[in-house]
């Protein structure tokens, strides 16, 4: 007896979960697109980045299924790409299109030490970086040692003439951490998350709810605002 095909058992399973990588992309692209040409919001081009990373995780879950892989993959790079079109759209966007600025991902800075970093996300007009994103999916296991870090990072690109209110951390979810404090001058400043505690990407083992469930209403909004306001 033949056993089934490798082919036909991942599109078992992502049948089964109602998923079709193809038409997710697809779908998200064409949401980033209508907030371009100005037909949709902050918050629905919010919900569509929620509902794409949702997708994007159970898609990866049902594939793991199949292969019997065990520890869960990681979504960050898959965060970054989708943060990067978010902010592609962004700057094509009416309010921004006049500024003639630019995206880029995984760009090479180097620093005054001989060594270099990659942002994330770097906006650019011309050669002069307008901002600095960096994407993180939880800060839950480095909750004791990221803002260390992050000041760090901070102090680095600031020697490069890159000012520190154009540097900002998105996080996708606070989950496992106590999230940002609201008194600190950085929260909804620089320092964004989308989803609070107890949520995960298409929902967790724990019971987490999915991004697309439990939202911080207006958040990627304002942190659109406050890139603007840099001009």
């Amino acid at each position: 007896m033949t056993q089934e095909s490798l082919l036909s058992r991942i599109s078992s399973a992502l049948l089964s979960e109602g998923l079709n990588p193809a038409q997710e992309m697809i779908a998200y692209a064409i949401l980033c697109d209508s907030y371009a040409d100005g037909s949709i919001d902050e918050e629905q081009l919010q919900k569509g980045l929620c509902i794409y990373l949702d997708q994007v995780a159970r898609r990866s879950r049902a594939i793991s299924s199949v292969i019997n892989r065990v520890k869960e993959p990681t979504i960050a790079e898959v965060f970054t790409e989708s943060t990067m079109m978010w902010v592609d759209a962004m700057l094509r966007s009416p309010r921004f299109r006049h500024l003639g600025w630019k995206a880029s991902s995984e760009t090479s800075i180097f620093l005054d030490t001989g060594k270099y970093v990659k942002p994330d996300v770097a906006i650019w007009k011309d050669d002069k970086i307008i901002a600095i994103i960096e994407c993180k999916t939880s800060l839950s296991r480095a909750r004791k040692e990221w803002e260390a870090a992050f000041e760090e990072r901070v102090a680095s690109l600031v020697k490069k003439d890159i000012r520190e209110e154009s540097i900002f951390l998105f996080v996708a979810s606070e989950n496992s951490w106590q999230g940002f404090h609201p008194d600190n001058p950085r929260t909804l400043k620089t320092w964004f998350a989308l989803c609070p505690k107890y949520t995960w990407f298409g929902g967790g083992k724990q019971g987490e709810r999915k991004l697309s469930e439990v939202m911080y209403p207006t958040h990627l909004g304002k942190m659109i605002q406050r890139l603007h306001d840099l001009q």
